[in-house]
């Protein structure tokens, strides 16, 4: 468990963040968008921006706010100074706006503070020129240091108005709905099912802060909870995720939750990338389709359960790798070499799993 006194202050700074923010945008009437000019350099679907915003006073609005290029900011009329602004994908710096007197400030076109306008009946519109910062020193930006958000559960949500999950497990956590919004859940208690209405359709960054070394279960099914990526890497006590027949990430990573026990994740059409933890203690797995997963996935995915099942006994599991979930008849995704054939296999015959297609 982490220590107590180390979250209470984060979740502190969190909430005091969030009310200097909603303080801020009682009368938020005219929208902000915020765009990057970052050359010709790509960036993950799953990247966010990191901005302070200053009043005309000096005074913080927003601090290190979380937000993306979809969502605009809300503010009222005033002059403004963007005084930091980095670009992020889960919890690494992949570029960041030079500030004014640092040795990259004429390395674009406009350097930070950026000012700027916000009038009365009228939305702004930003263009933030960065810089790749992994081949930079932080000093040549005119930072001190990058500042990294502390996300424990993060998710990137697709267009959405509305959006639930479920979290089971123990302690408190703080959800950030990406809108200004903070509320907290028990997660012993039966009101662990989080749902929000946004007042605007939108692309939203969803975290998860408090107590996540114990969350124990995460489900989202059935479309309610669309998502473009996922951070699990900080929920490190899951035993059982279900995320599945809905719109979903590309690329799950559940390599740092070794206790896992279930993984259910079948008709996620994007889903490309599964990875499992080494070591672990899953019984029940589903990756049946329709997604993209191929041959050399469902080999990997094979392997790694075969490996686990043979060196710790796991036997009487379940494992479905359907090209199509609603086709119990119907051929495997893959499909999977006759390697992995073999290890399949020997799952039901040596180790008494169902599967489902019968190897």
């Amino acid at each position: 468990m982490r220590n107590i006194s180390v979250f209470f202050s984060l979740f502190v700074f969190a909430l005091l963040s969030s009310c200097t923010e909603q303080e801020s945008t009682v009368s938020r009437p005219e929208t902000v968008q915020v765009s990057i000019n970052a050359g010709e350099a790509t960036l993950p679907e799953e990247s966010y921006f990191l901005i302070t915003v200053n009043d005309d006073t000096g005074n913080p609005v927003l601090t290190d706010h979380v937000m993306t290029a979809e969502t605009p900011l809300n503010l009222p009329a005033g002059h403004y100074t963007i005084s930091d602004f980095t670009v992020m994908n889960d919890d690494q710096v992949l570029m960041a706006a030079p500030k004014r007197g640092s040795r990259l400030a004429r390395s674009v076109g406009r350097a930070l503070g950026y000012e700027f306008d916000v009038k009365p009946g009228a939305s702004a519109a930003l263009t933030i020129d960065v810089l790749q910062a992994a081949s930079q020193n932080v000093a040549d930006f005119g930072y001190t240091a990058f500042k990294l958000p502390f996300f424990a559960l993060t998710m990137r949500t697709r267009l959405v108005d509305f959006f639930d999950f479920s979290l089971t497990g123990t302690g408190l956590i703080y959800v950030s709905w990406g809108d200004g919004i903070i509320e907290q859940y028990d997660l012993a208690s039966t009101a662990n099912y989080p749902t929000h209405g946004y007042a605007v359709a939108g692309i939203y960054i969803i975290t998860v802060v408090g107590d996540v070394d114990q969350i124990t279960d995460f489900y989202s099914f059935y479309g309610n909870g669309p998502i473009s990526a996922i951070n699990f890497s900080h929920a490190t006590a899951l035993r059982d995720v279900r995320l599945g027949l809905t719109a979903g990430p590309t690329r799950v990573n559940l390599s740092n939750c070794p206790n896992l026990e279930v993984v259910n994740m079948p008709g996620i059409p994007q889903l490309a990338t599964l990875l499992l933890p080494t070591s672990h203690q899953i019984r029940f797995i589903s990756i049946s389709g329709p997604n993209a997963l191929n041959t050399a996935d469902i080999d990997a995915i094979t392997d790694n359960i075969y490996a686990n099942t043979v060196a710790k006994n796991i036997t009487g599991g379940y494992f479905t790798y359907l090209d199509n979930w609603s086709s119990p008849t119907g051929p495997p995704i893959g499909p999977p070499s006759p390697a992995t054939t073999v290890k399949l296999t020997d799952l039901q015959n040596t180790y008494g799993w169902t599967l489902d297609p019968t190897p």
